[in-house]
């Protein structure tokens, strides 16, 4: 499986996770991504029942989806606040 790099491409998080298999599959794409950001799977489980507004097994690609575009979210919002942390030269 090819590993999920949050800002390079032009893939949304849909498209990442999209499995022409289904739900489960998707839902395991996700897990599988948000690990690589560090991420326990009880929190992305917690997450998205929270996110979609229903139990983790009912979440289908629409869901997941979502969560991913929260997740993608939460990481740009990292990823600024860092950057304006950061000292300048000068």
């Amino acid at each position: 499986m090819s590993r999920v790099v949050v800002g390079l491409g032009r893939e949304t998080p849909a498209d990442m996770l999209a499995s022409p298999t289904g739900a489960h599959e998707s839902r395991r794409r996700l897990l599988h991504a948000a690990h690589h950001l560090g991420l326990q799977p009880e929190d992305v489980i917690r997450l998205s029942e929270a996110v979609a507004g229903c139990p983790w097994e009912s979440c289908g690609t629409a869901e997941v989806s979502l969560v991913a575009e929260a997740l993608l979210e939460m990481a740009r919002r990292v990823r600024a606040k860092r950057r304006a942390s950061r000292p300048t030269d000068g």
